[in-house]
């Protein structure tokens, strides 16, 4: 009974500052990457994967992904442009909302 035997798996300590940096930059190079893929490339538990990416890059799920806080200046133009291109369909068309399209 002597000493632990060596078990596979995932390592205890996981949330270190080399899994922080490699779980950046996997999310740096495909920004719709799952945790649980993440969690297998750096081999740690996905439990782990999700606290770093909500409490170290600052990332909440939302709509079953996680998505930034912040936009680019081009992203938040489009976001300006498209709000106010529904805003002057609806001040030309009083009823747009109201209005039922069935496959047209």
């Amino acid at each position: 009974m002597g000493e632990d035997d060596e078990r596979g798996g995932h390592p205890k300590s996981t949330q270190t500052e080399v899994n922080i940096a490699a779980a950046v930059e996997l999310v740096k190079n495909d920004h719709q990457i799952a945790p649980r893929m993440i969690a297998e490339s750096l081999n740690i538990l996905k439990t782990v994967v999700l606290l770093i990416l909500k409490e170290n890059l600052g990332k909440r799920k939302m709509c079953a992904c996680f998505v930034p806080h912040t936009l680019t200046p081009e992203q938040r133009e489009d976001q300006v442009t498209s709000c106010q291109d529904i805003t002057a369909m609806t001040d030309a068309d009083k009823h747009f909302f109201k209005q039922k399209y069935y496959g047209r």
